[in-house]
């Protein structure tokens, strides 16, 4: 090969790993795996409507991945059964070398395809289980998806993600040691509380005399062998002590100590030159340091919201905790859990407002005398990214004096919410809005009324009120309030139906050939709405159907599908699809918003990878299938 052929061929090999890399599973692969498969494969081009693979052929020695255009998949009986486009793979049969294909492949009106040998594949599957998963797990064919089930799927689909970000405190070094509280192995236990006391310390490191660590006594020791008598507050520090301890050398990142706490099952370790109890000790870590370095952990953050006095310190608590959701939603932790970290943070954020409030405008009301509730997602747990708090104010009273007081507390919560970055609900769905404050008398006379006269508006307030939770206050009135909509809701076959009307409001977001409906026009032009179109069909059905069986608690929407689950037997695996359809929903929303700095709520199929486009076709699937029960009257 001449030079030129030789430069032309490297210039072809690198464009090709530098698309590859962008899809599974080759974004998991070494580099020196994925030049390898780049290095021995070829570019295809295929004309209008040109036939890639006939149905019933043998099988080719490579498989494709699409570069440009689209390829249509079809059956032995004509149908059209997939349709692959930039990205995807499909012919990953021919790793089977003695079967023929099961389908016809056909350019869409033509494709540019990489045409990668299986060998090539072979001898990189040996060594990487990942890629050996997508492949004989059947991830890469939307075919084979599709049988698969929904909840094997959403375990395994974030193993072919790269890691998309590394934890903030992967990289945190430990401020330099202070020197360690310590005392002799001859020192009796009283003088050893007497130093712990002074220092201001729960745990003593015992020593020998070349000042080797041998020990360690804390305040659990004190409580446990000296304070109930078992041993004499005048014996030896080392009759009670822990031995040996467990030591290991400084310098380590924050992340590397944490793993060895996990590992070694203790909250403290020992520092030394080279890691031994050998030699003298330097210094000692423990859990709450740590914790202290991290600052995004979401317990500390909320002990510091707890001790805030200044409004611009509490906002960059806040922003440090978005940062500490981002990281958690980044390195994919279990979304419910993040969901339910938010929640809990935001409960607290908004108790510290309501407790200064009602102390600096010096309002004449108690907790005793009204609920602050939490509507819509905030109440059911289920949000992650920081945007308004749907909220209402149910009081016992009908005095005046007590609305006026709340409109004024409410008011300034909601002043201060904006001034740390939360926003105002559109809807103007919130406890500063007049219309949501109201005694409990009131609130019953409204909720009936809307149930009577269901129209659009009505119907979209009292769904709300099914999403209740109370956030701070009388929690007896939030429970009263429950117990009234429960009981004019039962029997009242109108509004039953006109629920069931609204829960199919939304079919499953997909087109005649298998293509994501967008938005056609406006601001989010060609974006998908998760919220919409996935999300709030699944969330009303769930809503529904908990109504109909009485099982509407808890009201997160995943485990209304788990309460129906044990409910209606014949229908468990339909609610278990649906379940994980939602947490697949709200863990793509939570990514998309997070890193692209937006809601969340209009995702750009361009940010997906076609195996993530492929999931979310299947996972639109549990949609249809809850809507076929639900029937209005």
């Amino acid at each position: 090969m001449n030079k030129d052929k030789q430069a032309e061929r490297e210039s072809i090999v690198g464009r090709i790993i530098e698309f590859l890399k962008l899809h599974s599973p080759f974004n998991i692969m070494q580099p020196k795996d994925l030049s390898a498969v780049a290095a021995s494969a070829s570019i295809e081009y295929f004309d209008k409507d040109e036939i890639v693979f006939h149905f019933d052929d043998l099988l080719h020695d490579s498989i494709y991945v699409i570069r440009k255009g689209v390829v249509r998949i079809i059956s032995k009986t004509n149908e059209l059964v997939d349709l692959c486009s930039e990205g995807e793979i499909f012919g990953a049969r021919a790793f089977m070398s003695s079967e023929v294909y099961q389908a016809t492949a056909q350019a869409d009106p033509e494709a540019l395809l990489i045409k990668i040998p299986v060998d090539a594949l072979r001898n990189i599957i040996v060594h990487e289980p990942r890629v050996m998963e997508f492949f004989f797990g059947d991830f890469s064919s939307g075919m084979a998806l599709r049988k698969r089930k929904l909840s094997e799927i959403n375990r395994q689909l974030r193993s072919f993600k790269p890691n998309q970000a590394s934890s903030s405190f992967e990289n945190v070094r430990l401020p330099d040691l202070k020197s360690p509280v310590k005392c002799a192995e001859t020192t009796v236990i009283r003088e050893a509380a007497t130093i712990m006391r002074s220092k201001k310390v729960g745990s003593i490191i015992v020593v020998n005399e070349q000042d080797f660590p041998i020990g360690i006594v804390t305040d659990t020791d004190l409580r446990n062998k000296v304070v109930t008598g078992d041993v004499s507050i005048d014996a030896s520090i080392s009759s009670i002590m822990t031995s040996p301890v467990k030591t290991v050398p400084g310098g380590k990142a924050a992340e590397e100590y944490l793993m060895e706490m996990v590992a070694l099952g203790t909250h403290h370790l020992c520092i030394t030159d080279s890691g031994t109890a050998l030699e003298p000790l330097k210094g000692v870590v423990t859990d709450h340091d740590l914790l202290v370095t991290r600052g995004n952990n979401a317990v500390v953050l909320i002990k510091e919201l707890r001790r805030s006095d200044d409004d611009e310190h509490v906002k960059k608590v806040v922003e440090r905790f978005d940062e500490h959701i981002r990281n958690l939603v980044m390195n994919d932790h279990p979304i419910l859990d993040v969901a339910r970290i938010v929640q809990g943070f935001n409960r607290e954020l908004l108790n510290l407002v309501i407790y200064k409030s009602i102390e600096h405008h010096q309002l004449s009301i108690t907790e005793a005398d009204f609920c602050w509730l939490a509507l819509g997602s905030t109440a059911r747990g289920e949000q992650v990214i920081r945007t308004d708090l749907d909220s209402a104010i149910v009081y016992s009273s009908e005095n005046p004096s007590t609305q006026t007081a709340l409109k004024q507390l409410a008011d300034a919560v909601f002043e201060k919410l904006i001034f740390y970055g939360y926003e105002s609900d559109k809807a103007g769905i919130q406890a500063n809005n007049e219309r949501w404050i109201m005694s409990i008398d009131e609130w019953e006379n409204q909720f009936r009324k809307w149930i009577s006269i269901p129209e659009e508006e009505a119907l979209l307030h009292s769904t709300i009120f099914f999403d209740l939770m109370p956030f701070f206050g009388n929690a007896a009135l939030a429970d009263q309030l429950q117990k009234s909509i429960y009981s004019n809701y039962k029997g009242n076959r109108r509004y039953i139906s006109f629920l069931a009307e609204n829960a199919l409001r939304n079919p499953p977001p997909l087109g005649f050939f298998k293509n994501l409906l967008l938005e056609k026009g406006g601001e989010h032009k060609n974006t998908f709405d998760i919220k919409a179109r996935a999300m709030m069909p699944l969330a009303d059905a769930a809503r529904l159907q908990t109504l109909e069986f009485n099982t509407m608690f808890p009201s997160n929407t995943i485990e209304r599908y788990k309460r129906l689950m044990q409910a209606d037997d014949a229908n468990s695996v339909r609610y278990e699809d649906c379940a994980v359809a939602y947490e697949i929903f709200m863990r793509m929303r939570a990514y998309e918003g997070l890193k692209y700095n937006t809601d969340g709520r209009f995702v750009d199929p361009s940010h997906l990878t076609p195996l993530e486009k492929q999931v979310l076709k299947q996972t639109f699937e549990p949609i249809a299938s809850i809507q076929h029960l639900i029937k209005p009257v």
